[in-house]
């Protein structure tokens, strides 16, 4: 089976530990000379050391970078990065694709009866979040996008948006991302959602596809600050440069929405 490129570089960091290149103790090359070193993107990097700690290799310190504390699985590589879930930054680049569609479909096609469901999803956000229950929170915010997705009338978007957000519980590195994002305090906001669904309530195609990227690219934001794995200050010099790289700009969904509509028979 194909290995994924963050399970490549997973492995050729676990050879560099095992021959002593990194020390026990020692830490790991910074994320940018990493990045150069083998010539992926900041992402790919991540998630390469990620899998690293999940395996008990290396351990990330906030502000100040990944240090190397064990051999990896006894020196078994394939211990290292065994999952052949995709990764979580390619899950979420496809989300953005996906659902900023959803969203501009369900605007132009949705029923009062998917309005009413997507509304019901979104007062279920609302109260769970006064009462402060995460788990109810997240059940409604799943079942906002999937409510989104049905009103697409489109089953194809209606089943990867579904299997999208599986993704995110699928595979450890993808589980380790969003402890971390988790962890970190940061959280998806009601107001984020009411947006998106206020453009589709009024049928505004082109609010309803901005407000599901601007929502999903808080995300990726997210997920970028929670693994950082530099100094502070360097890494949020990157954010802006990695949104470009994982999100869809509206000329691009656009011109999707475009071709959806060409395409309707």
């Amino acid at each position: 089976m194909k290995q994924r490129q963050y399970q490549i570089i997973a492995k050729e960091i676990g050879t560099k530990i095992i021959s002593g290149e990194y020390a026990i103790g020692s830490k790991l090359s910074a994320e940018r000379d990493l990045c150069q070193e083998f010539g992926v993107s900041r992402p790919v990097i991540r998630e390469a050391v990620i899998a690293l700690e999940a395996a008990g290799c290396v351990e990330v310190r906030h502000g100040s970078g990944a240090w190397v504390v064990g051999v990896p699985g006894n020196r078994n590589l394939e211990s290292v990065s065994i999952s052949t879930a995709p990764s979580p930054f390619e899950a979420m680049q496809a989300r953005i694709a996906v659902e900023a569609e959803t969203a501009a479909l369900a605007a132009r096609l949705g029923t009062d009866e998917d309005f009413k469901r997507i509304e019901e999803c979104l007062l279920a956000m609302k109260s769970t979040k006064q009462a402060k229950k995460d788990e109810n929170f997240k059940r409604a915010d799943h079942g906002f996008h999937l409510a989104i997705a049905k009103a697409s009338k489109n089953t194809i978007f209606e089943q990867l948006v579904a299997d999208l957000w599986m993704l995110r519980y699928s595979g450890a590195v993808s589980e380790f991302v969003f402890d971390r994002v988790e962890s970190s305090g940061w959280k998806p906001t009601y107001k984020e959602h009411h947006d998106i669904f206020a453009a589709i309530r009024r049928r505004d195609e082109a609010a309803a596809r901005d407000a599901m990227i601007a929502h999903l690219n808080g995300v990726v934001d997210a997920m970028l600050k929670s693994t950082e794995i530099q100094e502070m200050e360097k890494v949020k010099k990157s954010i802006d440069s990695q949104r470009l790289r994982f999100s869809v700009g509206a000329s691009t969904s656009k011109a999707a929405a475009a071709a959806v509509q060409d395409a309707e028979v």
